[in-house]
Order: C-alpha cells, then structure tokens, then sequence
C-alpha cells in the first residue's frame, strides 16, 4: 500500500476500493466498499460492513440471526464478485465485459441508494445489473452475443432467466 500510495499520492484521498455493494437490514441500507486486498488479509465481516464493532453491527440487524446472515452472505457476495473477475481473466472476454459493467451498474445502484434516490432513477441501474450479470453467464456457457441483442431477447429479463436457467439444468437422462 504505501508503494503503490508512492506511485499514486492522491490514493490516500480518492481510492475508490475494488468495488462498491449494498447490505441491508430490513429498511437501512449500507454501502460496502470493497476492499483491495493484498495477499491473502483476514476480512472482519463487521470492520468489512463499517461497523465499530460485532455488537454495533448485531444491533443494526435488529439481532436478528435471519437479517445477519442476509447482511453476511451479501457481503461475501460483494467480495466474490468484485475479485471473481480477477479470476476469470484471460476467459471470455465477452462474458467478463457483460459482468464488469453489471459490476458498475451495481456501484451506481449502491451510491444512489446510500445518497438517496428516487424509484424511477433507480430501476435502470438494477436492471441493467440484473440483464448484464445474465448475459455474461450466458455468454461464458457458450450463447451467442449477438442473439442475446436481437430483439425477441434484447432486455426481456424473463426470457434471459429462462435460458439462463435452461443453460444451467442438469442434463437427466431417462431410461
């Protein structure tokens, strides 16, 4: 960190973190930054959600087991799919486009809740998130760029979860 704050002075004042998520509980919203991890840190769930401390953390989830484990798998999931695109690298180039702009789309979702949105401001950025993470999938397990544009497909969610879906299944075979 410091030689990369040699290269960078301003890092101290503008790093933006890898990535930008959301955790919950009920009706607070809170803005996760995601870290950049050198070598391999241990991350503290509540220092990760901004949290003083593990109490402070377990009070904004109402201790409620159920919300603090939503709050604790969506900050995993942050974390997995900000640096899981670091392990796909040298993949389908495509399909990692798809999932780094799902991936912006998902910071803008997170910034505009955290400051205070309107509805229609923020349905585009969540479905925008939600088509592009698809199409990627669908484009790393082999589908065709340009059908997933054409028209009967474009930004239809419904069908795009569908093949998704149909892409996934378990191929059974019947005797």
């Amino acid at each position: 960190m410091d030689a990369y704050q040699r290269l960078i002075p301003e890092v101290s004042t503008s790093w933006p973190g890898m990535g930008i998520g959301l955790a919950a509980s009920v009706d607070r919203v809170r803005k996760v930054v995601v870290a950049v991890a050198l070598g391999q840190p241990a991350i503290s769930l509540e220092q990760g959600l901004g949290f003083a401390s593990r109490s402070e953390w377990q009070q904004w989830c109402r201790d409620d087991p159920v919300i603090a484990a939503g709050n604790a798998f969506a900050f995993a999931d942050i974390y997995d799919f900000t640096y899981g695109l670091n392990e796909l690298e040298g993949g389908n180039a495509v399909a990692i486009q798809y999932w780094r702009l799902a991936l912006s789309n998902l910071e803008d979702v997170a910034n505009s809740l955290f400051n205070g949105y309107s509805v229609a401001s923020i349905s585009q950025p969540i479905c925008m998130t939600a088509e592009l993470a698809m199409k990627g999938a669908l484009i790393h397990l082999g589908d065709d760029p340009a059908e997933l544009a054409k028209g009967r497909i474009g930004h239809r969610h419904s069908v795009l979860a569908e093949r998704l879906a149909k892409a996934c299944a378990p191929v059974t075979t019947r005797y």
